[in-house]
């Protein structure tokens, strides 16, 4: 993002990708200008939660062409990691991570997603 706001500003947030559309409300947590923003999410409705969940599982679906690259076998753990976990844990423990850290590497990412598997 070009544009982005400074760390505390309460934001409705609307996201759409492939056709799955999700609005909430947050907190921006961590800005960084021209390239984007951390938002926790404060508001969220049942029906928009279950919206959510489709459009992070078509995220985790999405297949880019074969390309001969060293950092896609870092992707695929990723997308592995976010594919087995339970969304809902996930994205609860991503907003825990948030109230105490500004910056959340890969490496911590994938962690949590490992802990947030589904059972």
């Amino acid at each position: 993002m070009t544009s982005t706001f400074p760390t505390g500003t309460e934001v409705d947030l609307g996201m759409e990708v492939q056709g799955i559309r999700v609005r909430a409300r947050g907190r921006v947590c961590v800005s960084y200008p021209f390239l984007g923003m951390g938002i926790a999410f404060t508001e969220i409705a049942p029906e928009q939660e279950a919206s959510l969940e489709q459009l992070l599982s078509a995220l985790a679906e999405h297949r880019g062409p074969p390309v001969a690259d060293p950092g896609l076998k870092e992707e695929s753990g990723v997308r592995e990691a976010v594919a087995a976990a339970a969304l809902n844990v996930l994205l609860d423990e991503i907003v825990r991570f948030f109230a105490v850290n500004r910056l959340l590497s890969r490496e911590e990412f994938i962690r949590i997603a490992r802990l947030a598997r589904r059972s």
